[in-house]
C-alpha cells in the first residue's frame, strides 16, 4: 500500500512536471498572436493586342507566415493536442472517477452535518428549556416542603397541646 501510494506520487509529480513544460508552450492569456508578412497577391496578366499588356494584382484573403511563425503555431498546436489527449485519459482513469466519487460522498456528509446540527441546535434548545423548567419545578418543591413542614410543626404542636389538654383531666384524676 505504501509504495503504490509512493509510485502514485511519484506518477502524479511527472504528469504535473509534463503538464508545465506543456502548459509554457501555450500562450498564457489564451490568445495565440500570429505575425504576418501581410496577404497574398494574385497577379494577372491581360493581353491586349495592340500596345503594352495589363497588369492587374488584386490581393486575396491568404496571409503569408514565415517559417519561424508556422513552427511555432505547430508546436502550440501540438502542446495544445497534447494537453486536451492527457486531460481526456486522465477524465477516464479511475483517479478522477474515485474523486467525483469522493466529491459527492462529501457533499452528502455534509448535508448529513447540517442535518444533525440542526437537529442538535433544536435539541439544545429544548434542553434549556426543559433545564430551565427543572429548575422552576425544583424551587416550587423546595416551598413546598418548606410548608409541608411548617404545616407539620404546627399541626404536632396543636395535637400535643390538645392531646396534653384531653390527659390533664385524667392526670388530676389520676393523681389524687
Amino acid at each position: 500500500m505504501q509504495q503504490e501510494s509512493t509510485l502514485l506520487e511519484k506518477e502524479i509529480g511527472d504528469k504535473k512536471k509534463e503538464f508545465l513544460t506543456l502548459s509554457e508552450k501555450l500562450p498564457g492569456d489564451g490568445q495565440v498572436k500570429i505575425r504576418t508578412k501581410g496577404k497574398e497577391v494574385k497577379t494577372e496578366v491581360i493581353q491586349r493586342m495592340i500596345g503594352k499588356s495589363e497588369v492587374i494584382e488584386k490581393e486575396t484573403e491568404n496571409l503569408i507566415v514565415t517559417a519561424k511563425e508556422l513552427k511555432n503555431m505547430q508546436e502550440m498546436m501540438n502542446a495544445a493536442y497534447q494537453v486536451k489527449k492527457d486531460y481526456e485519459r486522465l477524465q477516464k482513469t479511475d483517479l478522477v472517477q474515485e474523486n467525483k466519487k469522493l466529491r459527492a460522498e462529501n457533499k452528502e456528509l455534509s448535508e448529513a452535518v447540517d442535518s444533525l446540527y440542526d437537529s442538535f441546535q433544536e435539541v439544545s434548545t429544548e434542553n434549556r428549556r426543559l433545564e430551565n423548567d427543572n429548575r422552576v419545578l425544583t424551587e416550587y418543591i423546595s416551598d413546598l416542603k418548606a410548608e409541608i413542614k411548617f404545616l407539620y410543626q404546627i399541626l404536632t404542636k396543636n395535637l400535643v397541646k390538645s392531646v396534653q389538654a384531653m390527659l390533664w383531666p385524667l392526670k388530676m384524676l389520676l393523681r389524687v
